[in-house]
């Protein structure tokens, strides 16, 4: 009957490894008279490395990269999705963009073709020379080519968009375009300040055409609520920025390797111990 066996090692964070063995031989144990029958044995050994591979930060690097690689895989999903939020709203805001210029050109198309109507019948009625006619006639053309590829251009901004989103190409979407004027509102009321502060401005303020210009270089004390120094939105993109993160703490990495790197050329000194039960 063979003797059965069980083997156990640990190695700590300290590079200490022990490990230790121990054995049963039950036909031994069921012939207790024999005087040389052994039934339970049990060996340990205990290491110590005092020179290459000693150290706690040698011992844990595997582990503590792997941590770093799972925070790092983090990083990448977080900044996965807040990339991919900005996309699809850059998206939409852009296939919105691209139906408000099929309304604007579909409504100068309109428009060209009445004033090609008007034309005609001014020509007929003898108020115009005929060249104008045919001017108006090609306006009128140019501005259906205009329609035309401006609607060919949403619909390939539409289908973009639908394969952004994981649509097929024949799936039906409706835009909303309250979303766009939204955006337009901040703009429309900027216009209609200037407008009116330029109004209310007096004459006396025009200064006349001779008089000397002065170039007034841009500067920073009146900034705008979206405006900031160089420096801190460098030091704000490295407190926020995910992608920035993982390049600061691949360097880190880096310098650890070099450490580890350095430590496999040393000399290797290890100090064992073992002890054996019967």
């Amino acid at each position: 009957m063979k003797a059965r066996g069980l083997d156990l090692s640990q190695k700590l964070k300290s590079d200490l490894e022990f490990s230790t063995a121990l054995a049963v031989n039950l036909a031994n144990l069921l012939t207790p008279g024999k005087a040389s029958s052994l039934g339970i044995t049990a060996d340990a050994t205990i290491s110590i490395p005092l020179l290459r591979g000693a150290g706690r930060h040698i011992v844990t690097e595997s582990l503590t990269q792997a941590e770093r690689d799972v925070v790092y895989a983090i990083y990448e999903f977080e900044r996965f999705k807040k990339t991919f939020a900005v996309d699809v709203a850059r998206a939409y805001l852009e296939t919105l963009k691209q139906l408000d210029r099929v309304k604007n050109a579909g409504e100068n198309y309109r428009s060209v073709i009445a004033s090609a109507r008007r034309s005609r019948r001014l020509a007929d009625a003898g108020c115009i020379p005929e060249i104008e006619v045919d001017q108006t006639v090609q306006s009128e053309l140019r501005a259906r080519d205009r329609w035309i590829s401006v609607q060919l251009a949403f619909q390939n901004q539409l289908d973009s968009f639908k394969t952004l989103l994981g649509l097929p190409p024949d799936a039906k979407i409706e835009l909303d375009r309250s979303d766009l004027e939204l955006l337009l509102e901040p703009a429309v009321r900027m216009i209609n300040k200037i407008t009116q502060e330029e109004k209310e401005q007096p004459d006396k303020n025009i200064l006349p055409a001779d008089a000397p210009i002065e170039l007034i270089p841009p500067d920073r004390e009146n900034p705008g609520p979206l405006e900031m120094d160089g420096s801190g939105a460098i030091l704000l993109a490295l407190e926020n920025r995910l992608d920035l993160k993982i390049a600061e703490g691949r360097i880190y990495d880096a310098q650890r390797a070099v450490v580890v790197a350095a430590d496999a050329t040393g000399a290797e000194l290890t100090l064992l111990g073992w002890f054996t039960l019967v």
